[in-house]
């Protein structure tokens, strides 16, 4: 199988990548699947050029949506969409930017495995009379969010059925998913279930029924603080885990569910990776010696992360690759470059190639206007490698970080407790049990 790079149905561009020798599957540790296809209207099926296309009137100028708070103070002017007749302006903050994913465009790419996200939040922070917008994924009561997020649950069940993905949830089927790719037997992209923080999950006793139907990792928090944990953009006097956030990662151990060390402050994750005696890993997060911000990991928790067998998956969000002094970064200014210079600092802190993967977050609240300048769509990982090369990494590192790390930590992880069904098994109205 020969994967591709550019912007594919975008663009009519079918160039073999240039480098034979780097034409291996992918593993991608975060993408919002579910969230862009319920709250922006993505249906992951179609083509990438339909998805523009449908979006043209309406895709916000700054290229940025409902996560804009992602980055606080850090919104950028109006920027036009190249290769697109400019549209009216929306509302800043409405519209999640140009797409760079959908199952189609993964396929093209070689993209193999991904995390597929469910990501809903607990907190009214709106205003008495501003309307919830279908993409906010903050929802007033913890009924409201669970509710959302079953709908996220739904949507990748569905597609399961359809026959667009597969749902890997035992160290076999990853295994053996990775094993087919290699062998150019396989299309289908594999997805393991993931929660971008927990409070979807109304209380701990909850999580049994997650972990039925397919959750096989979750971070605690967002951002601000939730049910169970401070966020990365709380202060630290906030605090740091909840009582809830205590008794919910015993019972996660238990059950051989991961913990996602992502958007987590300094004391929560400080004190969460203390207790947890499970597996530990960063689903997209980069370093803060070369980028400043709670958001990045300090180079400690890169290591705590390493010394435990953990992954950090590097982001491909501009503002998280480097200090341009633009408000995010311009697209123009960042290239690749940047995300190998995370990953190989990542690998000096830890010293080893096997802690380090890609997390890039495409389509996480910013679109192709925040991402390197190479990356028209997701099949712009596919150019990675040459900037790994020449910063010395060998075929076999490169091979690790598109996505052997990834699949080695799931095979180990999932050898634990906590036998799962597939998400698309259990249907979530099944609720008896």
């Amino acid at each position: 199988m020969s994967y591709l790079v550019g912007m594919g149905d975008t663009a009519g561009l079918e160039n073999p990548f240039p480098a034979p020798r780097w034409n291996v599957p992918i593993f991608d540790g975060h993408l919002d699947l579910a969230w862009n296809a319920l709250g922006y209207g993505r249906d992951q099926t179609l083509p990438l050029a339909e998805i523009r296309m449908r979006e043209m009137p309406t895709t916000s100028e700054n290229g940025r949506g409902a996560a804009a708070g992602l980055a606080r103070g850090r919104d950028s002017g109006p920027a036009s969409t190249p290769g697109t007749t400019p549209a009216p302006a929306p509302a800043p903050g409405i519209g999640p930017g140009t797409a760079t994913v959908c199952l189609p465009e993964l396929r093209r790419a070689g993209v193999a495995m991904v995390h597929a996200t469910i990501f809903q939040r607990t907190g009214n922070r709106k205003g008495p009379r501003e309307m919830l917008l279908r993409a906010d994924p903050d929802f007033a009561s913890p009924a409201l969010t669970h509710a959302a997020a079953c709908g996220q649950l739904a949507y990748y069940q569905l597609l399961e059925r359809r026959g667009e993905v597969v749902c890997l949830n035992s160290a076999p089927a990853v295994a053996e998913h990775w094993r087919q790719w290699q062998a150019g037997a396989a299309d289908l992209v594999g997805i393991i279930l993931l929660m971008e923080c927990a409070d979807a999950i109304s209380d701990v006793e909850e999580l049994d029924w997650w972990r039925r139907r397919g959750l096989c990792g979750l971070s605690l928090s967002h951002v601000q603080r939730s049910t169970y944990a401070a966020g990365n953009d709380c202060p630290e006097s906030d605090g740091g885990l909840t009582d809830a956030g205590r008794q919910l990662l015993v019972r996660m151990a238990e059950l051989g569910l991961a913990l996602d060390l992502s958007h987590l402050s300094d004391r929560s994750f400080e004190e969460a990776e203390d207790r947890f005696e499970g597996w530990v890993y960063a689903s997209h997060c980069n370093c803060r010696r070369l980028v400043p911000g709670p958001r990045q990991l300090t180079d400690r928790q890169i290591g705590r992360i390493g010394a435990r067998g953990g992954v950090v998956g590097v982001v491909l969000c501009n503002f998280m690759l480097s200090t341009s002094e633009a408000k995010p970064p311009a697209r123009d200014l960042i290239s690749l470059r940047h995300v190998a210079e995370h990953i190989d600092h990542i690998c000096q802190v830890t010293g080893s190639i096997e802690h380090v993967g890609v997390g890039s977050d495409l389509d996480g609240g910013f679109g192709r206007e925040h991402v390197p300048r190479e990356v028209e769509s997701i099949a712009g990982l596919r150019l990675l490698p040459e900037w790994l090369n020449k910063r010395g990494f060998t075929d076999r590192d490169i091979r690790r970080i598109l996505g052997e790390n990834w699949v080695s930590f799931w095979i180990r992880c999932l050898e634990g407790p906590g036998e799962l069904t597939s998400p698309g098994g259990d249907d979530i109205s099944n609720q008896a049990d």
